[in-house]
């Protein structure tokens, strides 16, 4: 049998938060959380999650900046980001240029990030594979 994957959800809205840890635990996930930047860093650090999800408003890191730092280590460049905000607009574009795989507007639909969660993880893989270098 193989270990359930991995998800750290980095949130600052503990309800948010807390939504999203019932529906990955249910879908059969393992399930790590933050409630910042700062936190996320920690935690992905010492767990190595097999996936991210981050909000982008966040405070003491934003999701921008944690995004930034994460591809910035060997270890993170092949683990797939979802960013998630509620504000859209430019902050969506940055998430995407720090290396975000997938940006996405609140509130979510619940299949669509089921089904993006299970084709990340399908195609994880290290991202100089994927650029061909």
């Amino acid at each position: 049998m193989t270990p359930a994957k991995k998800i750290l959800i980095v949130e600052d809205s503990e309800d948010v938060r807390r939504m999203l840890v019932r529906l990955l635990e249910t879908a059969s996930y393992s399930v790590l959380t933050a409630s910042d930047g700062v936190g996320g860093l920690q935690t992905a650090d010492g767990d190595r999650p097999d996936l991210i999800i981050t909000d982008l408003n966040m405070p003491r890191l934003d999701g921008v900046q944690m995004i930034t730092m994460l591809r910035a280590l060997p270890d993170y460049d092949h683990v797939p980001i979802i960013a998630l905000t509620a504000s859209g607009g430019d902050v969506l574009t940055q998430a995407t240029e720090a290396g975000a795989d997938v940006v996405a507007n609140k509130p979510l639909d619940v299949r669509w990030l089921l089904d993006t969660i299970a084709r990340l993880l399908a195609e994880s893989k290290p991202r100089q594979s994927r650029a061909g270098c």
